[in-house]
């Protein structure tokens, strides 16, 4: 109740780069680890009966992936979450700043 979800994009360097910050519960680090696996759900303070398959966010990476994108995730229990997609737009550009990788490049 009362969350907000922001959504940024921004261009640098060959790259889009498309990112999603909610105010909601957070996602504890033991289950960001495993977040983009098929079928993994994270325990959500015991709500075993939720909805869903454990699916949404495999497909988003597989579908990021083969456009030879990244996909990540941040995030604070008790503060919220950030996923951020890049994508190449560029792919010489892309592929010549491949030393630091795109989330390292301070794209807005």
């Amino acid at each position: 109740p009362k969350g907000r979800v922001t959504l940024q994009a921004g261009q640098n360097a060959g790259w889009q780069r498309i990112s999603i910050k909610d105010s909601g519960v957070g996602i504890a680090p033991k289950d960001q680890v495993r977040l983009f696996e098929r079928f993994h759900r994270p325990d959500r303070h015991g709500r075993l009966h939720e909805k869903g398959y454990g699916l949404g966010l495999a497909i988003a990476k597989s579908i990021v992936e083969q456009h030879d994108g990244r996909i990540s995730v941040e995030s604070r229990l008790g503060v919220g979450s950030t996923f951020t997609i890049e994508l190449p737009i560029d792919r010489k550009r892309a592929e010549n700043s491949q030393a630091a990788t795109p989330l390292d490049r301070g794209v807005a």
